[in-house]
């Protein structure tokens, strides 16, 4: 039995493991040059499946790391996508083919919420002073003239000629 796993069985494995892997690989999807040429841009923008008009790539020395021709997309996370839509990947809210965020580890429903500034309550500097307030008052608080204690009555000790407590039946 173990020989014709070993000779039968086995090879046919391996052999189905490499045509899988065999398929794309990481320099696939490698960002290639920055784009100079209107050909390279159209070509660059073809290749991550956006119109001509809406590629623009990352200007070229902006960071340490150079992002070559992949497309500067606008930040917008899953929490501020339409729920209702039908979703190829729904937790992740992207559709089959869409360009991958450059930092798109951030903008999962479970992280930033890339809008948070436009549904801020109050102003940031209203915040600043409502927890500066709220310390400096928890600060003072024990040095104000506030007797805090809890309510007690006088102290009940037995006196001379007063009966507390009696065995005897009441009459």
């Amino acid at each position: 039995m173990s020989s014709v796993i070993l000779t039968r069985i086995l090879p046919n494995i391996r052999l189905l493991c490499q045509v899988r892997s065999a398929g794309h690989w990481n320099k696939d999807w490698m960002p290639g040059p920055y784009p100079e040429t209107k050909e390279q841009r159209d070509a660059a923008a073809k290749k991550y499946n956006l119109l001509p008009e809406e590629y623009e790539p990352f200007p070229e020395g902006t960071s340490i790391h150079s992002y070559g021709d992949y497309p500067k997309l606008p930040d917008i996370s899953a929490v501020n996508k339409d729920i209702y839509y039908p979703w190829d990947y729904v937790r992740e809210r992207k559709n089959y083919g869409e360009p991958m965020h450059n930092r798109s580890i951030y903008y999962i429903e479970d992280r930033v919420d890339s809008l948070l500034d436009k549904k801020l309550r109050y102003s940031k500097i209203v915040m600043f002073l409502w927890i500066v307030g709220g310390v400096s008052f928890i600060a003072v608080l024990p040095f104000l003239p506030i007797q805090i204690f809890l309510p007690v009555t006088a102290r009940q000790m037995p006196k001379e000629g007063v009966i507390h407590y009696s065995y005897d039946p009441v009459d």
